[in-house]
């Protein structure tokens, strides 16, 4: 998405990152986030793990009040897509002590978890 979801800072909009996968569609059972570690960034503590299937986003996976930067999400059961979007509603984007870089999402790193449990980076 834009920057704040193409809203603004003060009136942000949802917003997310997406992954096509172009060559073939991916199986995979979760993903793991890694955060901004850096001091003062603030903790993105809400977010959805979607998957596109038949066109239409379908979200399989949560994180609900991280206490942490880096997050594993697994799936109920592996799942099939050609894309993957980390989607954030507005409300949810992340806030600190220091408004100047609040409502930034910051994905540092990003891998997927196939069915056997490995982790793989996204290529």
């Amino acid at each position: 998405s834009k920057p704040y979801g193409g809203g603004t800072k003060d009136k942000p909009l949802d917003v997310w990152w997406v992954i096509e996968f172009s060559k073939t569609p991916v199986t995979i059972k979760g993903v793991k986030i890694i955060g901004d570690h850096r001091d003062g960034i603030p903790l993105q503590e809400n977010l959805q793990v979607q998957i596109r299937e038949a066109g239409v986003w379908k979200t399989v996976g949560e994180v609900k009040d991280a206490t942490i930067k880096d997050v594993v999400v697994t799936f109920a059961q592996p799942v099939t897509t050609d894309a993957l979007r980390i989607f954030i509603p507005a409300g949810d984007l992340p806030k600190s002590p220091q408004p100047a870089v609040d409502g930034i999402v910051r994905i540092c790193e990003f891998n997927m978890i196939p069915p056997d449990g490995t982790e793989q980076g996204v290529e």
